[in-house]
């Protein structure tokens, strides 16, 4: 499969899950519904990030997402307008908290995992 899409929003939770929406529906009978339950966990951990840590849920403020699928590689950045996150070391996140596992969780779904200033890129290699 070899697929290009990119595109820009307002930060918003529901305009990501509808972008969300629209790019798993592009995915329909060439990943496995495992691999499309991966693919929505990454894309709906790194959106929601965005909208919600790097814009602080600033609809002003938009989150720019580029997808590359070329044969059976997926390589994603996710941008926001954010400061950017500095992970100095992986830690477990606090039992009580609800937040902190997004990033962990794509990091073990992910072949690559890096981030730069406010932008996420991954890499996954689907069979």
């Amino acid at each position: 499969m070899n697929l290009k899409y990119e595109v820009e929003f307002k930060s918003d939770i529901d305009t990501g899950q509808k972008i969300i929406n629209e790019l798993l529906h592009k995915f329909e009978g060439y990943l496995n519904s495992d691999d499309i339950f991966d693919l929505r966990l990454i894309l709906n951990e790194l959106i929601s990030n965005s909208i919600i840590h790097g814009n602080g849920l600033d609809s002003g403020k938009h989150v720019h997402l580029k997808l590359t699928m070329k044969d059976d590689v997926l390589d994603l950045i996710v941008t926001d307008e954010g400061k950017g996150i500095k992970i100095k070391k992986q830690k477990v996140p606090n039992r009580k908290s609800i937040s902190g596992r997004g990033l962990l969780l794509v990091k073990g779904l992910t072949d690559t995992f890096d981030i730069m200033d406010s932008s996420v890129r991954v890499t996954r290699r689907f069979q």
